[in-house]
Parts: structure tokens; C-alpha cells; sequence
């Protein structure tokens, strides 16, 4: 039966949330989207260059424009890829159970810390977010977590250039030429990526995919630093800060991910189960055996470690412990500790947040 000889009160009936029609639907307009973003940041990238008189191959161009529309119309999500949101009924399966991650909050850090914190709570921007945005919302909650984010990744950028063999440890991780070039201090420049899609990840019991809503990454500083020196054009472009072939980009260059929540969701299940499935999915996507996700909405801050266990050590593929919550209020310091640790040292971060190098902060160990 058509739906124009349906009775009124069935055909007028929004589609169900479970409607495979609707859902692939919402998958295609949201492909199409991504498409013609694409397309315009190729062509934007192409006028920019040609009204700045700078050399550019055209037909090169027209190549890698083709070549992400051909990758974002070919590869949609398959029919059995579950998104991050649905993550819930899959965490038996992949983790077993979430476990609590132990901390200090009151071991001792180094002055710089301290000093940041200092700084972040008189920061006039961040002040007026808590003066004046009303928290009811993802996107209101992201002007909270935006000052904190930026200073810890400030934070983290003064530990790599004042740290060598980290900058090379960096660098040699996310494929950035080394040494720096001569005047700079770091081979390695940090990044901050905003609304990301990661493609579907097989994890075992069930492929996954979805958006992430920070990425913190390592990129080539002299690539950065050139971009920035641009008059009237000072910001960073996905061209000036992938460390290698653009397509591949965020393979390479990831270093953590937080997920931005609204303080009434911050703690529950569907959210914490989120973070640890995108911790597992960004595992597999960049080839690492941990990775560390932050889940926040700006003034509550919980960290969740994800682990790849080795083959046959667990029916379940990951492990997945999370610190429990933070407030930023009564834990300014170590919030920042604990996020610029997620960035440099992933491989350490268990270990890191319960005793900080006594001697020497900026020193060793695996960031990888």
C-alpha cells in the first residue's frame, strides 16, 4: 500500500528513530555534506594561493580534489557500523567492564603547573564564559572547555621545546622531519583539531565510527610556523599542518581526543561508554596500544585510558579504566597535569597521574 492510501494519522507519522530508511538517509545528506565541504576547502586553497601570486599546480589541485571526493562518496559507513552514540550495548563485549584508573590529586607537580592555573582562573575570556553563558548545551559547554584545552596544549608545547629527546620522540612518532630547523626549538608543533570524523573501525565484536570533537595532535612546526607568518591570513589550514600525505593526516598526527559533553549528560553511562569505544576505535586507527580520552564539559573533567590487549591474552580486545570526575575549580592544576600527560606520554599515563618525575618533568619516557 502506498503511503497516499495510508489513513491520515499513519502517513503523517515521522519516520521511527530505528528506521533503516531514515538512517541511511541522514547517512547520505551527511556524505553529500561532507563532499561539498571538501570541495570548497580544495578551491578556497587553490584562490588563495593564486591571488597571493604564489606558484601552484593546477592540475595537482584538480587531482586531490577529485581524490577526496571519490574517497567520501565511496567508503560511507557499511550497513553494520555502529556510531560512538550507540556505543552502550557494545561495552560487555570489548571491555568486559569500565574500571576505576587510581590517581594522586595531590602529589606534588613542578611550579609551571600551578602557575598556568593561576593564570586560567584570572583569564578574563574564561571568566566571562562562566559569567555569561548559560551550560545547557554541547556547543556552550565547548567555550568552557576551550580556555582549559589551550592551556594545557600551551603547557605541553613549553615541555617539548624545552625537552629534546621528547621533540624527538614526537616527531619520529608522528612523521615530522628531525631535527628542527635551525632558529626553531622544536621539530614538533601541537595542534588542535576540531569535529573530526573517524572512519569505521573493525574492533572486533563490532565496527564503529563517528565524530570527534577534539583532536590534539603533533604536526611539523616549520610547516605551522611558515602558515602563520602570512599577513592578514594568520591560522592554520589542514595543508599547513599535516605531517605528511594530507589523506593520511590524522592517522599520523593524532596524540589524544576529548569528547564534549553538557554538564547534565557529563556522568552518564551513554556518555562514559562513548569515550571508551572512541579510545578503543582511535587504537586501531592509529596503530597504538593505548590511547587516552578526556570526557568534559569544562568544569567537570574524567579520564579514560584505553588499552589494546595483546592477541589471546582476553576474549576482550581492549581494557578501558577512567579516573572518575574532576572539578576544574578544585583540581585546576592537576586537570592541566593530567591532559598535557594524555598528550605527550599516552603510553605512560597510568604510571604519570600517580607520581610525577620528581627531578625532572620534562624528561623520558614512552609517548607512545
Amino acid at each position: 500500500m502506498s503511503a497516499s492510501h495510508l489513513p491520515s494519522s499513519q502517513s503523517n507519522l515521522p519516520p521511527s528513530k530505528s528506521d533503516p530508511v531514515d538512517v541511511k538517509g541522514k547517512e547520505t545528506r551527511k556524505r553529500k555534506r561532507e563532499v561539498e565541504n571538501a570541495q570548497k576547502e580544495i578551491l578556497d586553497i587553490a584562490e588563495e594561493l593564486k591571488l597571493s601570486d604564489e606558484s601552484v599546480d593546477q592540475h595537482t589541485l584538480r587531482l586531490l580534489l577529485e581524490r577526496i571526493t571519490q574517497k567520501l562518496e565511496s567508503s560511507p559507513p557499511s550497513s553494520n557500523s555502529i556510531p560512538f552514540t550507540s556505543a552502550s550495548a557494545h561495552i560487555p563485549a570489548l571491555f568486559g567492564t569500565l574500571g576505576d584508573l587510581p590517581m594522586n590529586s595531590s602529589m606534588p607537580l613542578p611550579a609551571m603547573y600551578q602557575e598556568a592555573a593561576d593564570a586560567l582562573l584570572h583569564d578574563q575570556t574564561f571568566l566571562n564564559v562562566l559569567d555569561h553563558v548559560v551550560m545547557n548545551s554541547e556547543e556552550s559547554c565547548r567555550s568552557a572547555i576551550d580556555p582549559v584545552l589551550f592551556c594545557a596544549v600551551k603547557l605541553a608545547q613549553k615541555i617539548i621545546e624545552k625537552t629534546p629527546v621528547l621533540d624527538e620522540q614526537l616527531a619520529t612518532g608522528h612523521g615530522i622531519p628531525y631535527p628542527p630547523l635551525s632558529g626553531q626549538p622544536s621539530a614538533t608543533w601541537l595542534t588542535v583539531w576540531q569535529e573530526r570524523d573517524l572512519p569505521e573501525q573493525d574492533l572486533g565484536p563490532v565496527v564503529m565510527h563517528g565524530r570527534l570533537d577534539y583532536m590534539m595532535a603533533s604536526s611539523p612546526r616549520s610547516r605551522c610556523q611558515e602558515a602563520l607568518k602570512r599577513p592578514r591570513k594568520r591560522f592554520l589550514r589542514n595543508a599547513d599542518v599535516s605531517p605528511g600525505d594530507p589523506a593520511d593526516s590524522l592517522r599520523k598526527a593524532a596524540a589524544s581526543i576529548s569528547e564534549a559533553k553538557k554538564y547534565s549528560t557529563m556522568d552518564l553511562a551513554e556518555s562514559r561508554n562513548q569515550a571508551a569505544c572512541q579510545g578503543a576505535a582511535a587504537c586501531l586507527y592509529t596503530g597504538r596500544e593505548s590511547f587516552v580520552n578526556t570526557l568534559t564539559n569544562g568544569l567537570e573533567w574524567s579520564f579514560y585510558e584505553v588499552v589494546k590487549r595483546q592477541p589471546g591474552q582476553s576474549p576482550k580486545p581492549f581494557t578501558c579504566k577512567n579516573t572518575g570526575t574532576l572539578d576544574i575549580f578544585d583540581n585546576t592544576a592537576f586537570i592541566l597535569y593530567l591532559v598535557t600527560m594524555s598528550i605527550l606520554y599516552p603510553g605512560e599515563f597510568s604510571q604519570r597521574i600517580m607520581s610525577a618525575p620528581s627531578t625532572d618533568i620534562m624528561g623520558g619516557g614512552s609517548t607512545m
